[in-house]
Parts: structure tokens; sequence; C-alpha cells
């Protein structure tokens, strides 16, 4: 589960708190978490290759079951409070 997460941006939208970022996933990795310093995520969204994903307060947890696919930068976008 290698990965390197980066937080591009911290905002709001109405009353709710919005983090932007990206996730750098290396070769065979299917997995990886995303720490958004949210308390809990209400709304995930990422680009690339993630086929799923679980949230448990502010971490998400994405999964791709193609490692050779996995390679590359994800940008990740998550709403909540």
């Amino acid at each position: 589960m290698a990965s390197y997460l980066t937080t591009i941006k911290k905002s709001v939208m109405g009353n709710k708190r919005v983090h932007f970022g990206t996730m750098t996933l290396v070769n065979a990795t299917t997995s990886g978490t995303v720490e958004t310093a949210l308390r809990s995520v209400e709304c995930f969204l990422a680009g690339g290759e993630i086929t799923a994903y679980t949230v448990s307060a502010g971490v998400v947890t994405i999964t791709n079951p193609d490692p050779g696919a996995s390679a590359g930068v994800v940008g990740w976008m998550a709403i909540g409070y």
C-alpha cells in the first residue's frame, strides 16, 4: 500500500468543508488511504482507476483490483465536516 498524499486546497461550500488533493500511487498498488483531515466524510470523489472506497471518520480507503492500472497521480475531493 505505497502512496504519497498531498492536500492541495481546503475550502468551504455552504455549511460543508471541502478538501482537495492528489495521491500518487506506485506500481502494484491495489489500495491506499486518504487522510482528509475532516472529522467526517459525507462525499468522496476521485479520478483515475479507483473502483471502490470505504470511509471511516475522516479516512478514506481506496481500492483498485488492477495493480497495473493504479500507477500515477489521482486527484481527489472530500466533502464533510
